[in-house]
């Protein structure tokens, strides 16, 4: 099974080709301090002297995003997710495991059936035992199933699937979260979610029920997975524009939602997928989406609604801007791992003690290689990546019809990027890129496995079966099938637009199967697109390929009487 790419949100037709490639040095132990752990048979000559570029070089879990990091016992458990490559069936069977008290990393392989591996799911410990549901897997598919891993059960644990009484229907970009020991579902994407609470009440005689909540003040719209943070048994949930409500599930019969305006500086925006956090009573919110490498805390103390304060000027250069992250608490200090930096994926692992402002980054003895764009028209490619150390990367290209290119480029000050990879002399087809890192003694790491590439893949328009003029009056409701020539593409996403900037489609994407796709009733309701007796309607139909690359159809259409 092919690993899902996490996608972002350009939508320009003309793309050009990336290789982005993680490179870690030696390996080493992390000790979760701040000291580099580095082989002591090696002097690391030009090795960054600003302490804000140093990084500690350990072995790390299998990079992935839209997961979720709970804590049991003093360690860190990673639920769920998808993984940038390899295979995802074989990633969901193996739960990652951090113990801050040694720094080591285990895994487990717990019995029973484990769920597929998924995106911007649900998980949370509650009574002892970890709990998932729902998320989108790896071929965009919506889930709805409920797990309970009970580590007590086994050597490593065991999966059992519940059927509680109730259980509320597929969705993404939902949670779970435990508030004063009762665990609630909040919100949701993938169709009239947003507004649903549910609370997943256990049961010692069957898998339990859920009970839908609506509290006092009206349960906000999280359709967008929001913020959650937990203090004193009061939620506070950051919607994506930057709005925090407080959730008090013990005032009245089913609890009290309030909107908040808090005090001290304005939060930006964007903060979905962002790092959260509780250390010592207040709220941490790291980056998010488009926000950079910003810091904010909540303080609820600070005045009658509490307080934001800005405290991004203390955060070092070598603490890449994320969303999606693995996140979790424990000990006064937030852990977070991997993550979509908006460009490429990270495989990276970071310690934040806001009391002491300390920040400890490790990076994996391993190279991470992603394609984020291709075009037929750009016959140089650009690569850019990280590197623990100062060093050497050789990048090495290869295709039908050309000789092998191979660019060494220097990296220094942790970073290093090239455009000077050209795939002129190569056949359309497939392009191979391979890389491996020399320090500053002559050892050499080698790259992941190479990644194989498409060339001149993405100036091809694939067919619809509606033509240009379709009109989409009636029914309200049609499918679609179409197919691509070109092979590589692994999923659809449609969208109709109307001259108001009113908007239908779906949220995820079709998976193409041998190059074809079909959507039955795809667009359930149109009634919200202005009427028009010219071509007023604009479809885009979006074709991905597993790395995120695009390429894009336009039609107009018509909507109006006679269907």
């Amino acid at each position: 099974m092919r690993a899902h790419k996490a996608f972002g949100r350009g939508s320009g037709i003309s793309v050009t080709l990336g290789i982005v490639l993680f490179l870690g040095g030696c390996l080493g132990a992390s000790n979760g301090g701040g000291a580099d752990q580095k082989d002591p048979d090696k002097e690391y000559e030009g090795s960054p002297v600003d302490e804000d570029l140093s990084y500690n070089r350990v072995d790390l879990p299998q990079a992935s995003h839209g997961g979720t990091a709970v804590v049991l016992s003093g360690k860190h458990y990673h639920m769920l997710g998808l993984p940038y490559a390899g295979d995802a069936t074989e990633f969901a069977s193996v739960v990652p495991v951090y113990d801050p008290a040694t720094g080591q990393w285990s895994s487990l392989e717990p019995a029973g059936t484990p769920p597929v591996a998924r995106g911007l799911g649900g998980a949370a410990v509650f009574r002892g035992k970890i709990y998932v549901y729902g998320g989108y897997s790896w071929n965009y598919q919506i889930l709805g199933d409920f797990r309970e891993l009970d580590l007590t059960q086994g050597p490593q644990g065991t999966w059992r699937s519940l059927s509680p009484t109730n259980l509320p229907t597929a969705r993404y970009n939902t949670s779970l979260v435990v508030v004063a020991d009762r665990m609630f579902l909040i919100g949701g994407a993938g169709g009239s979610f947003g507004t649903q609470i549910f609370e997943y009440v256990p049961s010692v005689s069957d898998d339990g029920t859920f009970v839908a909540i609506s509290g006092a003040g009206g349960n906000p719209d999280f359709t967008s997975k929001p913020n959650l943070a937990v203090i004193d048994g009061i939620l506070y949930a950051l919607k994506y524009g930057g709005q925090l409500y407080r959730y008090d599930p013990s005032n009245g019969s089913q609890g009290t939602w309030t909107l908040l305006s808090p005090g001290g500086v304005a939060l930006p925006s964007n903060t979905y997928g962002a790092v959260t956090g509780v250390v010592n009573g207040k709220i941490y919110i790291f980056s998010g989406q488009g926000r950079g490498r910003t810091l904010h805390a909540y303080d609820p103390n600070g005045g009658d609604q509490g307080a934001w304060s800005d405290l991004s000027d203390s955060v070092p250069a070598k603490v890449e801007p994320r969303y999606n992250s693995y996140v979790g608490v424990s000990a006064g200090k937030i852990y977070f791992f991997s993550g979509f930096s908006g460009s490429w994926e990270l495989k990276d692992f970071t310690i934040f003690d806001p009391v002491a402002m300390e920040w400890t980054v490790s990076i994996a003895d391993s190279f991470h290689l992603q394609a984020t764009a291709n075009t037929s028209e750009q016959s140089a490619v650009a690569a850019k990546g990280r590197c623990a150390e100062d060093g050497v990367v050789s990048l090495t290209m290869s295709g039908t019809g050309g000789s092998p290119v191979v660019v060494e480029v220097p990296c220094t000050d942790s970073y290093w990027s090239t455009d000077s990879l050209n795939v002129s002399s190569y056949d359309n087809g497939t392009v191979t890129v391979s890389a491996s890192f020399r320090d500053a003694l002559g050892h050499v790491s080698t790259s992941a496995p190479s990644k194989t590439l498409q060339k001149n893949a993405f100036n091809v328009v694939c067919d619809v079966d509606i033509s240009e003029g379709h009109n989409i009056s009636n029914p309200y409701s049609f499918g679609l099938t179409g197919s691509c020539s070109t092979p590589g593409f692994s999923q659809a996403v449609i969208t109709l637009e109307d001259a108001s900037g009113n908007q239908v489609g779906l949220e995820t994407g079709i998976p193409l199967s041998e190059n074809t796709w079909s959507s039955s009733e795809f667009f359930n309701d149109v009634s919200s697109l202005e009427d028009t007796s010219e071509l007023g309607i604009l479809m885009t139909i979006r074709y991905y390929d597993e790395w995120g690359n695009q390429s894009v159809q336009e039609l107009r259409l018509n909507k109006g009487a006679g269907g």
